[in-house]
């Protein structure tokens, strides 16, 4: 059910963002719509949530908090400085910096923390206990890769918009299929989690999410294609979401069980932090390297566009003369914004509309590049969350076997 809610909000918020920036043209309003729901939150919770608490609690652990937060914090810094060139980018110190310094206050909070857990009233933040469990950071990995997933959930507006041609104002409503199939897919996961137990579920997920990654390069240019893809990919995310990982985490547990949700809830961040990054490298990597298109593809996209067209002789004429000019002035280094300056010096405007569009369909095919292999990563991770559930199932049984036996 809470998996449904997340989907119904998926829905309604790129929509609505939509609406809005359609509207009103102003980004601001997208960010200023959060403040009277962050009220509302405040006042419903304090009326309707009643408050519980262990009464076995002990003390914060408040230099266990300070430590993991500043972990955190400089691992989220170094990563989101990672640039175009990915490995490059770790010679920079904003990067290996602070990722390196995030490694330190993590083993620092490990020993820390398992030096608390070894007093008699010591309550860490992070209970080695479930830390040392090879099954439970399983759980946590798998975790981490959903996010990664969820994250390609991103770049959907873009992808409308770089590769189908939607209008960018427009591109959050194409949002709706994918986030529609997210909530049907949480509550058949919280079913099949009933019927046919968590592994099967986390497996089942990986399966539809690859498949409907892999179709947006495989086979995705139609508008309808996009839908029945993104849609596919959307249950495969919604499946995972809902409630097997969060049933993995906390099975055999008596107590721990809220600090092993967070813990869960925070790899799922990491991963949504970390592969936006290397998602967005290779569209940006794509669109770089578009001069080489230029290079190989433009004349023969061109001709092709000119024959289509039925230009005029007048038309043609120009076309030639342009052709002239960009080889007197090495036309082998053209690239978009050299073109682009030509065509508003051209009289006829088929001739003018031809090369815009000849331009545009270079454009696409940089997209369509970039895009696939973002796509082709997030299927990847669809794999190892398969691979993972297949290795955490002789894990559970082992779980399991004790208790059966008591």
């Amino acid at each position: 059910m809470l998996g449904g809610m997340n989907g119904i909000a998926a829905i309604l918020g790129p929509n609505i963002g939509s609406f809005l920036l359609d509207w009103t043209g102003n980004w601001h309003v997208l960010f200023l719509i959060n403040a009277p729901i962050a009220v509302a939150l405040v006042i419903l919770g304090l009326l309707r949530l009643p408050e519980s608490a262990d009464p076995g609690t002990g003390r914060l652990d408040l230099i266990g908090t300070v430590i993991l937060s500043l972990a955190i914090l400089s691992l989220m810094y170094g990563l989101t400085n990672i640039d175009v060139d990915f490995w490059a980018s770790f010679k920079e110190w904003d990067v290996s910096g602070f990722i390196g310094a995030s490694i330190v206050l993590f083993i620092i909070l490990f020993l820390y923390e398992s030096a608390l857990e070894r007093r008699k009233n010591g309550d860490p933040i992070l209970p080695m206990t479930l830390v040392r469990q090879p099954r439970y950071l399983m759980v946590l990995l798998i975790g981490m890769l959903s996010g990664g997933m969820l994250a390609g959930m991103i770049f959907i507006p873009g992808f409308t918009e770089n590769v189908l041609g939607i209008a960018a104002e427009k591109s959050g409503y194409w949002m709706t299929p994918l986030a529609l199939a997210s909530g049907i897919g949480a509550g058949m996961g919280g079913m099949m989690v009933s019927k046919r137990g968590p592994i099967f579920t986390v497996v089942l997920s990986g399966i539809v999410t690859a498949v409907g990654f892999a179709l947006f390069p495989l086979w995705t240019e139609l508008k309808w294609q996009f839908i029945v893809s993104s849609m596919i990919a959307g249950v495969g995310i919604g499946v995972i979401l809902g409630a097997p990982l969060n049933i993995l985490a906390t099975e055999g547990l008596r107590a721990n069980k809220g600090s092993a949700l967070a813990s869960l809830s925070l790899l799922r961040q990491v991963g949504m932090t970390i592969m936006p990054t290397i998602y967005a490298g290779f569209i940006a990597r794509d669109f770089k390297n578009m001069g080489e298109l230029f290079r190989t593809d433009f004349r023969d996209i061109l001709n092709r566009n000119v024959e289509q067209a039925n230009l005029s002789q007048e038309a043609l004429d120009e076309l030639a003369a342009i052709g002239r000019r960009m080889a007197a002035g090495g036309g082998e280094n053209a690239d978009a914004d050299h073109i682009s300056g030509m065509v508003g010096q051209i009289q006829d405007p088929a001739l003018r509309d031809v090369i815009n569009e000849s331009v545009a369909e270079i454009t696409r095919m940089a997209a369509e590049n970039g895009y696939g292999g973002l796509y082709w990563s997030a299927a990847v991770l669809g794999v190892l969350v398969i691979v993972a559930a297949f290795i955490l199932a002789p894990m559970r049984r082992k779980l399991a076997a004790p208790a059966a036996e008591g």
